[in-house]
């Protein structure tokens, strides 16, 4: 007789784990897709509603009338708080030196950088002279100069965000 009831048991311990597995299983994907899809919910009402930008790098754009993809300027937005990201935005490269302007991002104005640790950008001109005539003609303020450095001359102007700017003459 304990002979015929030991497969019996047998057969209703693995029964047993089996609904335990099943059990386990159903709450494991509760928890993890019913949240799952409610975040997906949301997020596809908050697209529908058009709120919300753009998460892509890149979006469509034209250049000279081609098909092409453009930076999106608010994807940094996506992920910065605000006043980090900076927008518009300008630059040029030449080889691996990227120098990059912005526009001022508030009401007030901006305050001069002259006495920071890099308190200014410097370009080279040609015919000095001929700069400081012109500049002084638009009435671009002057900072300082001109004033000998090294072999050469300069100027210091300040540019229209209060940046300074020293015109390094190059011959």
């Amino acid at each position: 007789m304990t002979i015929a009831a030991e497969p019996q048991i047998e057969k209703e311990m693995t029964k047993a784990r089996s609904a335990r597995g099943r059990r386990w299983l159903a709450i494991s994907a509760v928890t993890i897709l019913v949240p799952v899809l409610l975040v997906a919910l949301t997020e596809l009402t908050l697209r529908v509603c058009g709120v919300g930008t753009s998460t892509t790098v890149t979006r469509p754009c034209t250049d000279h009338g081609q098909p092409a993809y453009c930076d999106n300027p608010n994807f940094a937005a996506t992920f910065f708080p605000a006043g980090m990201f900076r927008t518009p935005r300008a630059g040029v490269e030449f080889g691996d030196v990227s120098l990059i302007w912005y526009a001022n991002q508030g009401d007030q104005p901006l305050v001069s950088p002259l006495g920071q640790q890099q308190d200014h950008i410097a370009l080279s001109v040609a015919d000095l002279d001929a700069w400081i005539d012109k500049l002084k003609g638009e009435g671009v303020k002057f900072l300082d100069g001109p004033y000998k450095l090294g072999p050469t001359r300069a100027v210091m102007i300040e540019g229209p965000s209060l940046e300074a700017i020293e015109l390094v003459e190059v011959k």
